[in-house]
């Protein structure tokens, strides 16, 4: 498994660490072409969402590093790009516990307020909805 490279910088210093590739990775690609990838192949380097030029968007992915279909948003100016992460810990300390990781991304009309959210479930199905915080996992 490939391990992922970022600069964690904290109190002045510089500390490189590692980080295991998503199951669901997004993927930002610009007007010119180019695309900026939350886990780069090239370079085995982990971006942050807050590296997107959000100004120059043309699309906005959400990839699977297993091979599943991806889901594409497609950009238009004035909107603000949005993505998170909801973990849920169930049953902690039985043996049924279990952990579930929701993958949410979508988009603010900033002129409007209106919010979009496509999440992506534990079984890789997807809830679109303007109120995220209403989705629950059993």
């Amino acid at each position: 498994m490939t391990e992922y490279r970022f600069c964690r910088e904290s109190n002045g210093t510089e500390e490189w660490v590692t980080t295991p590739i998503e199951r669901w990775c997004w993927v930002a690609t610009y007007t010119d072409g180019t695309r900026l990838c939350q886990f780069d192949p090239e370079t085995s380097l982990f971006h942050r969402f807050n590296e997107i030029q959000q100004d120059k968007l043309a699309s906005f992915s959400m990839v699977s590093s297993e091979g599943k279909t991806p889901f594409i948003l497609h950009w238009k100016p004035g909107r603000k790009l949005i993505h998170y992460y909801y973990n849920y810990k169930l049953d902690i300390g039985l043996p049924t516990y279990r952990e579930y990781r929701l993958y949410c991304f979508g988009y603010e009309e900033t002129a409007k307020g209106h919010k979009v959210i496509v999440v992506i479930m534990p079984d890789d199905g997807v809830i679109i909805t303007d109120k995220p915080d209403s989705i629950r996992v059993t």
